[in-house]
């Protein structure tokens, strides 16, 4: 409870003052239920859900900065560091355009607690990287114990899930018809491999601690860490980074090898009848081919997200009323009180009991 009011006191932070802060909520959905097409209800007997267009929703809550954001992908890409860098990167982008071209100094980031894609080393350094650039004076990843993690985005997630179970999704332009400002990820830079030269040669146990902070002070970025809310912040004695990344980081090559087309159009072709776009079938073989044809090389953005002026204080914001009574609600030790009303006298209740059964057996026999 403590580290889930903990992200609820950050995310209130960037609803009260997001022009001081900035609280972005990151999460992957269930892929099973985004398969394409799709339709209303059950899945009908005459559809293998293996043949179907496997996709793949990531999304970002930004709170105080623009609501729910959805980013698709065909698992062209791995889901590793590299697909959760660029989607904060996108974000980003997306939040300076929309505030006229400034981000807030202080970057509150939760997310799964999975060290493959979320809490490792190359995230760890692409964020400090944020404050090195001083594009941020102060950027937090933190994450809810495993087993704890249900959060505010499933719900978003269970949105989708329903939107799906009560439509009709024949193609995937309908699918981005109830997806919340959906974005297409044609573009996924290798990051991981851009800072691996300038990564510490020895790294390990960075799964442990749920909370990070890069901050800098007096113009040096330091790394903190510590295991939970109510810990204390504790100095690395490196950064993640030990040398800036040179130039820009080379685009992944997209692989579409996990898209069974043929399968899809024979189960497409075997189902006409379930459809109601006339020429699906012609509607799916074009969109597949322009989809592994049509390359769009999106602009690296870093170097073009706004930086910040000198650091300027920021004062300690008092957590909200509620949030300050589950705190209290939490560390209040429980007390059993048990009375009797003024007008009732209390009883003799004290009754003698045999010590075991071996006892009791021995009065049995005495009756006999």
């Amino acid at each position: 409870m403590k580290e889930r009011v903990y992200y609820h006191s950050k995310r209130e932070q960037s609803r009260v003052d997001p022009k001081k802060f900035l609280s972005m909520k990151v999460d992957g959905m269930d892929q099973s239920k985004t398969n394409l097409p799709h339709f209303k209800g059950r899945l009908p007997k005459s559809i293998n859900a293996a043949d179907l267009l496997k996709t793949h929703i990531t999304g970002v809550i930004s709170h105080g900065h623009g609501g729910f954001h959805t980013f698709t992908d065909f698992s062209q890409y791995p889901h590793d560091p590299n697909l959760t860098i660029n989607v904060i990167l996108m974000m980003l982008g997306r939040t300076a355009q929309q505030n006229d071209g400034v981000l807030p100094p202080v970057l509150y980031i939760q997310a799964d607690n999975c060290a493959r894609e979320n809490k490792n080393r190359y995230v760890l350094a692409f964020l400090q990287l944020l404050v090195e650039k001083k594009i941020f004076n102060e950027v937090h990843l933190s994450c809810l114990p495993v087993g704890h993690t249900h959060e505010d985005i499933d719900a978003r997630f269970s949105l989708i899930a329903r939107r799906l179970y009560q439509n009709d999704v024949e193609t995937f332009e309908d699918f981005l018809r109830i997806l919340d400002l959906p974005k297409v990820i044609h573009t996924i830079y290798d990051v991981k491999s851009w800072l691996m030269p300038c990564l510490p040669d020895y790294i390990s146990g960075t799964s442990e601690p749920l909370h990070y902070k890069f901050e800098r002070i007096d113009n040096v970025v330091t790394c903190f860490y510590k295991g939970n809310k109510d810990s204390e912040w504790k100095a690395t004695e490196l950064g993640f980074l030990v040398e800036m990344p040179r130039s820009k980081p080379k685009i992944i090559k997209p692989d579409f090898n996990k898209i069974e087309e043929e399968k899809l159009f024979k189960l497409i072709e075997n189902n006409k009848s379930l459809f109601k776009t006339t020429n699906i079938l012609e509607h799916w073989k074009t969109f597949i081919k322009e989809l592994k044809r049509k390359q769009i090389n999106e602009k690296w953005i870093l170097p073009d997200l706004p930086t910040q002026t000198d650091r300027m204080p920021l004062p300690e914001e008092p957590l909200p009323d509620d949030l300050v009574h589950l705190l209290e609600k939490e560390n209040r030790e429980p007390q059993v009180n048990i009375r009797l009303k003024k007008t009732r006298k209390r009883k003799n209740i004290n009754r003698q009991r045999p010590r075991n059964r071996q006892q009791n057996s021995k009065t049995k026999k005495s009756h006999f």
